[in-house]
């Protein structure tokens, strides 16, 4: 099978984005596999709260 690339789905529950890094674990801790695949590999962020799932702006 020649041409065929394995993929991976990896969805991170709980793991937030964020610019500011005040209070912000995920920006703060030593990630450096998740900082590899980030910037080599197709990625998307989704919302999951306020009016994309909706709630109130806010919620």
């Amino acid at each position: 099978m020649s041409g065929v690339r394995p993929i991976v789905l990896a969805l991170l529950d709980g793991w937030g984005v964020r610019a500011e890094r005040e209070g912000n674990a995920v920006a703060l801790a030593r990630t450096p596999i998740y900082d590899r695949l980030a910037a080599t590999s197709p990625r998307a962020v989704l919302d999951a709260s306020g009016i994309a799932v909706g709630l109130a702006a806010g919620k």
